[in-house]
């Protein structure tokens, strides 16, 4: 078949717009790949982000857990020599006097001494020192715990019998690596606790307890205390370098 001039245009055109046509696909083609690229660029970026960022974190937490690795076991040498681990107070006594003593011998010093003790309150506090156990998982509560702290109160009645639940109240609550820049561990704060916990406007019974840091937010966003301006604040002391 003999082309004509008028053909042979006809058929050059529709060539040379289907290499138009291929060109446009292939930069689309390639526009497109460049878009991914660039996502796959900006997810690794973030991903390396926050790698480094762990890192850093990770290398913070050993820096605070060294200074209060040291803290801890002169703390834990002064109390354990003085035997205040465990100790009981008497709240309705001036001052924040401790008494140390197993529970079941207080309980029954009480019971004989009927008179002297019935309708007064007494707390009984024990301490959970977490020096060389710190990161080790527990059964209750973060492995990030250093200091556990379980406070109960109880109400004495007529008879010298510490009541149950319906007359006692509580709190369990822990210094983590992070609350020691709140502040460092002392007796003033628990007895300050102590009377606002035999208030019932805080109240924290837990098996594994509450970061302090809750429990001083528990304190401060009371609306009674708040008004009574009762607080801890004035007591909080910071570990240095935490």
């Amino acid at each position: 078949m003999i082309q004509t001039k008028a053909s042979v245009k006809k058929s050059s055109k529709k060539y040379s717009k289907r290499i138009d046509s291929n060109k446009k696909v292939n930069k689309d083609e390639s526009s497109f790949l460049k878009r991914f690229r660039k996502i796959e660029e900006e997810e690794a970026r973030k991903e390396m982000e926050k790698e480094k960022l762990a890192i850093a974190e990770e290398k913070e937490y050993e820096r605070k857990c060294k200074i209060i690795y040291k803290y801890m076991v002169k703390l834990k040498k002064e109390l354990e020599e003085k035997n205040m681990t465990h100790f009981w107070v008497f709240l309705d006594e001036p001052g924040f006097k401790r008494i140390v003593s197993p529970f079941k011998t207080m309980k029954d010093y009480i019971k004989k001494n009927a008179d002297k003790f019935k309708n007064k309150r007494i707390a009984y506090f024990a301490s959970l020192l977490r020096t060389d156990e710190h990161g080790e998982k527990m059964l209750f509560g973060p492995a990030d715990i250093w200091i556990g702290i379980s406070l109960n109160i109880y109400h004495i009645d007529n008879d010298g019998n510490i009541m149950g639940k319906n007359n006692s109240c509580g709190c369990v609550f822990n210094w983590l690596t992070d609350d020691f820049k709140i502040t460092k561990f002392s007796f003033k704060l628990l007895e300050r606790i102590m009377y606002i916990v035999n208030t019932k406007l805080v109240t924290c019974p837990s098996l594994g307890g509450y970061a302090l840091s809750s429990v001083i937010n528990m304190i401060r966003n009371q609306y009674q205390l708040k008004k009574r301006n009762i607080g801890v604040d004035d007591l909080l002391v910071p570990l240095k370098g935490v």
